[in-house]
């Protein structure tokens, strides 16, 4: 869901970098908002980027590295329109693999909808570039709160978060994995299919 646009002041940092200056704690459930802050109440601020989905437990963790966040849209889309390997071989980096698809789809001139979705998303505070197309791992640790984040999303009048999610790791040139979030099971599917859902992760 479309709120407002950045400030213009912020809009040289990354969410990662807003959230940063603020020094506030990560806690799972809790909404982040455009102006880096992060708050268990929905309406801390005007601008609400996401939620946090997984706490780094190493405090000194860099900036980039200290939790992740799954944006409040969902969309469905097909992970590529053609059955070749593109590198998106780490079951834990969405970040990784969302660059490295990328960069071999531009190669071979093919398109990869859900890498391409994520990467670009540019909306409530998240500048394009920064979010990427989460790593199996990375949605079963997501599947692991389901029912804290599930919450989240419904009140603030967002889709939950039941259903099937891809992700950025292949199982082979056919088929990458994906997760059934509210019953925390891991699958494949063709990579064609387009009727999956995509929610976009960021690094903070």
């Amino acid at each position: 869901m479309k709120q407002e646009s950045l400030n213009q002041n912020s809009t040289n940092l990354t969410l990662a970098e807003r959230c940063a200056a603020v020094q506030q704690e990560f806690y799972v459930g809790y909404y982040v908002f455009s102006s880096g802050i992060i708050s268990p109440d929905k309406n801390a601020d005007s601008v609400r980027s996401g939620i946090i989905v997984w706490k780094n437990p190493d405090e000194k963790a860099p900036v980039g590295k200290r939790a992740l966040m799954v944006t409040l849209d969902r969309e469905m889309k097909a992970w590529s329109d053609a059955h070749v390997e593109l590198g998106g071989t780490d079951d834990a980096d969405g970040r990784q693999n969302t660059l490295e698809i990328l960069r071999r789809a531009a190669e071979k001139n093919i398109k990869v909808p859900a890498a391409e979705y994520c990467h670009g998303y540019n909306q409530n505070g998240v500048l394009a570039g920064e979010g990427f197309l989460p790593a199996k791992e990375q949605l079963m640790r997501m599947a692991g709160n389901y029912e804290r984040i599930h919450q989240a999303l419904v009140n603030v009048g967002e889709k939950g978060l039941y259903g099937i999610y891809i992700s950025s790791t292949e199982y082979n040139k056919d088929r990458a994995w994906q997760v059934r979030i509210e019953k925390r099971q891991t699958h494949v599917y063709a990579k064609s299919y387009p009727g999956d859902y995509v929610r976009c992760f960021v690094a903070l």
